[in-house]
């Protein structure tokens, strides 16, 4: 084990202090959504590739990939993340860096004694995910580092994965496990993807990678939920890397969103609708209907945009929308600004509605300050770092 305290004492490091990242406003007139970002997430460096040489062999594989994997500490908590340049991009959880005036990145290996400071480069709160530009000398480049699989076909249930990271503190811990479920929601927004798995997790494997057969990152582990804390969920690698690429270039994620107040409709909550409004004309099928209300409660947005109340929408860009499932896989192809044609039933007719996406509005600082609040009430203070 690395007695972090005595390092510490001994060696002088220079640490960056590190001002949280606050999010601009949106502004379409700087954003061009249409242009791919200039960035590159897998060097064609072989030797620093971790898991190149490694596929076939399950022992070189997921060793080679904790090669890539780093620890993550703050003054006020650690976590885990990953290289995923040789030039050492870290990604980890946002949540591991709220509020952080201090990042540390702690490398794997018998000789990496010292830490390396940490610059945060790019958030997604939304998503919970940051990126982090380590700061070491030159000698130590290349570094190994992750391919994150963005290809959502290569993504299946049942297929073995394993997670690396800190569980509770212990060190570079390896689980295996296997894909549960691919779809869950994200909790923030449903927008978000969040594959669920059962490879054990805890505090300390947040931002860890969880790595397939192929040694690719096909999730970022997240959070646990259930009454033994036994279902694991990671943000998707197709996720992960549609926001790697926005945080590079923008340092932030822009995310489109319909800001309104809709609901599934089906023949039980039509039934509760109705009894809760009697004269509301609402059609009797399956979609998204527009839940009544003033334009103080969320939807004056949608509104100024030609919903109106008891409004179902039945279909996107002539895509069938039957719930929400659908819309979130439709939403997210899309920008803010974007023009998206909506077909609702109104009145015992169809009619179709230009609709101007707005932007995913989220107090991020809010949210995160008090789950910071709720670990720290119920988690001992954190080590240095890893032991």
């Amino acid at each position: 084990m690395l007695d972090c305290k005595a390092i510490v004492s001994a060696v002088f490091i220079l640490c960056f202090s590190i001002t949280g990242l606050s999010a601009t406003e949106y502004n379409s007139e700087f954003v061009d959504y249409n242009t791919k970002p200039e960035v590159t997430l897998a060097s064609r460096t072989e030797s620093a590739t971790a898991n190149h040489a490694a596929v076939g062999n399950v022992y070189e594989m997921v060793t080679a990939a904790r090669d890539a994997t780093v620890a993550v500490t703050t003054e006020s908590g650690f976590g885990t993340g990953f290289y995923i340049t040789d030039k050492g991009i870290v990604v980890t959880n946002y949540h591991v860096i709220h509020g952080a005036k201090t990042v540390r990145i702690w490398a794997y290996g018998p000789d990496e004694l010292n830490f390396y400071p940490g610059v945060i480069m790019g958030i997604d709160p939304v998503a919970d995910l940051a990126i982090i530009q380590a700061i070491f000398p030159e000698h130590k480049k290349p570094v190994s580092f992750l391919t994150i699989e963005n290809d959502l076909d290569k993504i299946k249930v049942m297929d073995d994965v394993w997670a690396i990271g800190h569980p509770n503190g212990l060190d570079w811990t390896i689980t295996e496990g296997t894909v549960s479920h691919r779809e869950r929601a994200g909790r923030i927004t449903m927008y978000v993807k969040i594959l669920q798995h059962s490879a054990l997790i805890a505090e300390g494997s947040s931002g860890g990678p969880l790595i397939n057969n192929d040694g690719k990152v096909v999730g970022v582990n997240t959070y646990v939920l259930g009454s033994q804390k036994q279902f694991a969920y990671a943000t998707r690698g197709d996720e992960v890397y549609e926001s790697i690429l926005q945080m590079l270039s923008f340092g932030k994620v822009y995310r489109p969103a319909m800001a309104a107040r809709i609901a599934p409709l089906n023949p039980f909550s039509r039934e509760r609708l109705l009894e809760e409004n009697p004269s509301a004309a609402v059609a009797e099928t399956f979609g998204l209907v527009v839940m009544p209300g003033t334009e103080e409660d969320g939807n004056e947005y949608a509104f100024s945009q030609g919903l109106e109340e008891f409004d179902v929408i039945v279909a996107v860009n002539g895509l069938p929308v039957n719930n929400m499932d659908d819309l979130s896989n439709i939403i997210p192809e899309f920008r803010p600004d974007d023009i998206i044609t909506l077909m609702v039933l109104r009145q015992g007719g169809f009619k179709n509605i230009k609709f101007k996406l707005s932007s995913f509005d989220f107090d991020y600082l809010d949210y995160y300050n008090k789950q910071q609040e709720k670990r720290q009430q119920s988690v001992p203070a954190p080590p240095d770092g890893p032991e």
